[in-house]
C-alpha cells in the first residue's frame, strides 16, 4: 500500500505492509535494496513478539523502516535492535473508523456481553463460559462474534457452550459485515478479549468507539495497558472473572470509552501521528517534505480513506512495477 508516493531523490515516497508474511513476499517479489533508495517503510506486524528473524531483512535496509510497536516491550526490543528499525507506539487496533463505530450510550442494549474473537481455541471461549456458569442468571444474553478459521466453527463454539451451561444465552454471529459488529457492539453493555497473546486487537477499540467498556485478562501479552484505563476498562485475573463481569455489568454505563478513544486513538489521530513522525525524520536529514502521507484505515483491511488517495497511490503502484525482479 502506497501512503505517500515518490516525488525526487530529495522526497522519498512511503511504503505500506501490513501482516507478517507480507514482509517475506516483499522481499521474494521486488528489489528492496533499490526501493530503499526512493522510499521508507511503514510496516504493521500481525501480532506481538517481534522476536522473529524478518525483523532482520527490514533491520538491514538503507532507509527508514517504522515498526509499529504498541505493546511496550515490542517496542523496547525493536529500538534496541535499532539499524533501520525505528519503533512507534501505534498498532493495528489504532486504525479504527470511528464513524463506522459510533457511541451506543443511548440505544437499548440486547447483550451483556459481546466478544469479538475467531473461534481458535487461543482465544479461550472456554474461560468465558466458565465464567458463565458461576454467574448463572445474573448474565443475559451474549453475543460472540467471530469467522471459521484453521478447521474450527462455529458449531464447536455452540456445542462447547451447551456443554458448559452457558449455550442458552449464546448467540452467534459469523463473517459479519464491519456494520453489523458496530450495531451489535452498540447494543452491548460490557466487551470481553480474553486471549493471553494478542496484539493491538481491532474489537477492543471497537467497543471504545462505541461507548462500550472492555474486560481484559490481565494474562494477555500484546495489548498496550495504557489504553486499559479508568476511562475505558479494567484488567481482570482468570479465576476472578466471573467478580469482574459482574462489578462491570452493574457500572458499565460510568466509563466514557469513546470519549477516550477520540482524543488518543482512531485513524485520524494515527494518520497524523505517523505523518508528524515521518516529517520529523526527513527534515532530520535536511530533507524535502511537500505533502502530507494519505491517511488509512483498518476496516479490518486497510484502506484508503477517500477515493482520491486511492487513484493518486495506484498511478505510484504502477511505478513499483520497476522494481519487480
Amino acid at each position: 500500500m502506497v501512503l505517500k508516493p515518490f516525488v525526487n531523490s530529495r522526497e522519498k515516497g512511503v511504503l505500506f505492509l501490513n501482516f507478517d508474511e507480507t514482509v517475506d513476499k516483499f522481499f521474494a517479489l521486488y528489489d528492496v535494496e533499490k526501493i530503499a533508495r526512493d522510499y521508507r517503510i511503514v510496516f504493521e506486524p500481525s501480532a506481538w513478539g517481534y522476536q522473529q528473524p524478518r525483523m532482520f531483512l527490514l533491520h538491514g535496509l538503507a532507509t527508514d523502516v517504522i515498526v509499529e510497536a504498541q505493546y511496550l516491550p515490542d517496542y523496547n526490543y525493536t529500538k534496541e535492535l535499532g539499524g533501520a528499525l525505528v519503533p512507534i507506539r501505534i498498532g493495528a487496533g489504532d486504525w479504527v473508523d470511528f464513524e463506522t463505530f459510533r457511541s451506543g450510550r443511548d440505544e437499548e442494549k440486547q447483550y451483556d456481553l459481546v466478544m469479538i474473537a475467531n473461534w481458535l481455541k487461543w482465544k479461550r471461549h472456554k474461560l468465558l463460559f466458565k465464567a458463565l456458569q458461576k454467574l448463572e442468571k445474573e448474565v443475559g444474553r451474549v453475543a460472540l462474534i467471530g469467522y471459521p478459521i484453521e478447521g474450527r466453527t462455529s458449531s464447536e463454539i455452540r456445542q462447547l457452550a451447551h456443554k458448559m451451561g452457558g449455550g442458552d444465552r449464546i448467540d452467534i454471529f459469523e463473517n459479519i459485515s464491519a456494520e453489523e459488529v458496530g450495531r451489535i457492539i452498540r447494543r452491548s453493555k460490557v466487551g470481553i478479549m480474553l486471549s493471553k497473546k494478542e496484539g493491538a486487537n481491532r474489537g477492543i477499540y471497537e467497543c471504545f468507539f462505541s461507548d462500550v467498556p472492555v474486560i481484559l485478562t490481565d494474562q494477555n501479552i500484546g495489548v498496550n495497558r495504557d489504553h486499559i484505563n479508568t476511562h475505558t476498562g479494567l484488567l481482570a485475573a482468570d479465576g476472578e472473572l466471573f467478580c469482574h463481569i459482574r462489578s462491570m455489568l452493574a457500572e458499565h454505563d460510568r466509563f466514557e470509552t469513546r470519549s477516550w478513544a477520540l482524543t488518543n486513538t482512531g485513524w485520524d489521530k494515527s494518520s497524523r501521528r505517523l505523518n508528524d513522525f515521518l516529517r520529523t525524520i526527513a527534515m532530520e536529514k535536511q530533507e524535502e517534505w511537500t505533502f502530507d502521507i494519505f491517511p488509512k484505515m483498518n476496516g479490518p483491511l486497510p484502506a484508503y480513506t477517500n477515493e482520491e488517495d486511492r487513484v493518486a497511490a495506484d498511478r505510484d503502484v504502477e511505478r513499483l512495477n520497476g522494481y519487480l525482479l
